[in-house]
């Protein structure tokens, strides 16, 4: 296995656990291969 990224993936799940564990975010996997993928979806957002 490569070591190149493994920080940056250790990062992500370090800040992905906050999210999800801490503060109660819904982790909803990794989109990096969907269509029309954007930071931000509107329709998903909650008053």
């Amino acid at each position: 296995m490569p070591t190149v990224g493994q920080i940056e993936k250790k990062t992500q799940e370090r800040v992905l656990a906050l999210l999800s564990q801490r503060l109660g975010y819904t982790y909803l996997g990794d989109w990096i291969d969907r269509p029309a993928n954007s930071n931000i979806e509107p329709e998903r957002l909650k008053a």
